[in-house]
């Protein structure tokens, strides 16, 4: 059934604010705010895949799917990394369980070293990396390509980036063309004892295991075992 134009306001003011969605004004129409809220949600459901969106790994671009397990929606495993993304104006597509066998006979017997070292077993954080679902894909056939660092900086050292807030690594969550979705990898990274690095540093200084921005905001690793 065709719709006349003037059913429609020709411009909508909308605005966030305290993560609720408002509408400040509209200009001709005929239609109530109540209205346009509804027609903005039918309009969600009908496009939702051109809205920007982050995926935690695009199943299509993935050679090693043997090594991961989709988390369900709604399950504990799943609403603790939801929780941890804190992803606002944006929909998680899906995420999953990523657990490479060879890669923890590594992690585990490069934290045994380290714990011993330092006397203590609190030696690893739940950081984050945000990338293309390409590079994310790349990172669990590979792992982290030594060729690449330096792309996004060093400024804390010649090594692989962590956050320790995912807001700051959704900024680096960029998109592969044509798709608009994203992929942030939720990772435990062995920190041990840390220092403040520079741009001058190929590798951690002796005594320590990784290297900061001053802060507990950024972490540079430089082994793929960590």
């Amino acid at each position: 059934m065709p719709i006349t134009m003037n059913t429609y306001p020709l411009l909508v003011w909308i605005m966030f604010q305290n993560g609720q969605l408002q509408i400040i004004s509209k200009i001709r129409g005929t239609m109530s705010c109540d209205e346009v809220y509804e027609e903005l949600l039918s309009a969600h459901d009908k496009f939702n895949r051109r809205i920007e969106t982050f995926n935690i790994l695009e199943d299509s671009s993935l050679l090693c799917k043997e090594f991961l397990t989709i988390l369900l929606e709604g399950s504990i495993e799943y609403d603790e990394i939801a929780n941890k993304l804190a992803i606002v104006h944006r929909r998680i597509l899906r995420i999953y369980n990523i657990d490479v066998p060879h890669w923890s006979i590594d992690y585990t017997h490069q934290k045994a070293i380290i714990d011993a070292r330092i006397g203590h077993k609190q030696t690893e954080h739940l950081l984050f990396h945000g990338c293309t679902p390409s590079a994310a894909a790349s990172i669990i056939q590979y792992r982290f390509d030594h060729e690449l660092i330096g792309q996004h900086g060093t400024s804390f050292g010649h090594g692989f980036y962590f956050a320790s807030r995912s807001s700051t690594s959704q900024r680096y969550a960029r998109a592969d063309p044509p798709s608009n979705e994203h992929a942030i990898l939720v990772c435990h990274v062995i920190v041990g004892k840390s220092c403040t690095g520079d741009s001058s540093m190929r590798k951690f200084p002796d005594s320590y295991d990784s290297t900061n921005d001053g802060s507990d905001s950024t972490y540079v690793v430089y082994s793929n075992e960590q």
